[in-house]
């Protein structure tokens, strides 16, 4: 559903206050309103957040005031003034103050914008030594520090970017990484999570990152973190960085223990041939799933894998490709990865194996696995 209608039907079911609630975020992810607008989603929760809603609900109509304070919006955030218009003019309709949406798409308000920081060129960036790099992004990340509403402080946070690339901003490969830490303490009232909105020339937004969750399992009152990222961008190509938290419920899939989604995954695992009819055993075979992305069914960074564990005894009468046929939820096949490859000549008589393959899916997302010898 677009925006301007989901808010609409909002408002007239949980009436017009619900539009300064936190809430909204998630329900209007529920009728798929940022399906056209990704980015809009982020434009609402800075509303909300900093009390620009407040401020738009109480000039109580779409007039010169309304219009003023979107620019403003655009201008102090950085955002398209394209996108605020269309949400603040959603929310006018949303309201019953207009009756449909008309943009303008106006382009001034951009070119004003004297607060933004320019990416630093190549030559700039090749001066600065390494702890300079890190004081410049740490300069100019804006923390949107509201994690007390969650009852717990967030302290001394740091980012720290690498790179397994060249250090150059034309290198486009997947081998940037970003490094963070902090400390978070007390007592959680509210799961929440923290991201990051990464902004890059002309201060647009250029990608948008879950960087923790914290829920009941796997946070008890005080925690380091010290954790990483892999990004599609480099160092240079980002002017600022805002990081903001905003509450989530949970799934299922994150309130299990890593035992629980590990057994898990092995009692949906079923052999297809029997390792018997190649002269071997196959013992405590085991899969194993961990992520260096979002623990997000949603991500598509290739930055996920299976490890597996299995001690093999005997002698190997004919040659045996081990491989795992990996089915979504829907049991149609997602993925067909090898896992091992053997010869008569590799196997004496006891192997302990312990490896691990990458894959392009999210645990989340599997509903069966077979062991296959083809």
């Amino acid at each position: 559903m677009e925006l301007h209608l989901a808010l609409r039907k909002i408002i007239e079911t949980d009436g017009a206050g619900i539009i300064n609630d936190v809430r909204l975020i998630n329900i209007l992810s529920d009728f798929k309103a940022y399906d056209n607008y990704p980015s809009s989603r982020y434009v609402l929760r800075i509303m909300i957040g900093e009390g620009y809603m407040q401020k738009l609900y109480s000039i109580g109509k779409w007039n010169n005031l309304s219009e003023s304070l979107q620019n403003k919006f655009s201008v102090i955030t950085g955002f398209e003034i394209e996108i605020v218009e269309i949400v603040f003019q959603s929310i006018a309709f949303g309201l019953g103050w207009i009756n449909k949406i008309s943009p303008t798409h106006s382009k001034r308000y951009n070119s004003n914008i004297s607060h933004n920081k320019s990416c630093l060129s190549q030559q700039e960036w090749d001066h600065l030594t390494y702890e300079q790099r890190v004081d410049y992004y740490n300069t100019n990340t804006i923390w949107n520090n509201n994690s007390q509403d969650y009852g717990v402080s967030i302290d001394n946070f740091t980012f720290d970017f690498y790179s397994q690339g060249s250090d150059n901003e034309n290198d486009n490969m997947l081998s940037h990484a970003l490094q963070y830490r902090f400390v978070i303490k007390g007592e959680l009232t509210q799961p929440f999570k923290i991201k990051a909105l990464f902004y890059g020339k002309g201060n647009k937004v250029k990608e948008i990152r879950e960087l923790e969750s914290f829920h009941c399992k796997n946070y008890s009152g005080y925690k380091i973190v010290d954790s990483s990222i892999w990004v599609t961008f480099h160092w240079m190509q980002i002017s600022r960085i805002e990081i903001f938290t905003e509450p989530y419920t949970p799934s299922d899939w994150e309130l299990m223990t890593y035992k629980e989604r590990v057994d898990y995954y092995n009692n949906i695992t079923k052999w297809l041939f029997d390792p018997k009819s190649y002269g071997i055993s196959i013992e405590g075979f085991t899969f194993d799933f961990y992520s260096n992305g979002d623990d997000d069914d949603d991500t598509n960074y290739i930055s996920h894998a299976l490890s597996y564990k299995y001690i093999i005894k005997g002698k190997l009468k004919r040659p045996l490709t081990l491989k795992a046929i990996f089915y979504d939820k829907e049991n149609h096949i997602k993925e067909v990865e090898e896992l091992q490859s053997y010869t008569v000549s590799d196997i004496l008589d006891y192997m302990v194996v312990d490896s691990n393959v990458g894959v392009t899916f999210h645990w989340q997302q599997i509903g069966k696995i077979e062991i296959i010898d083809k």
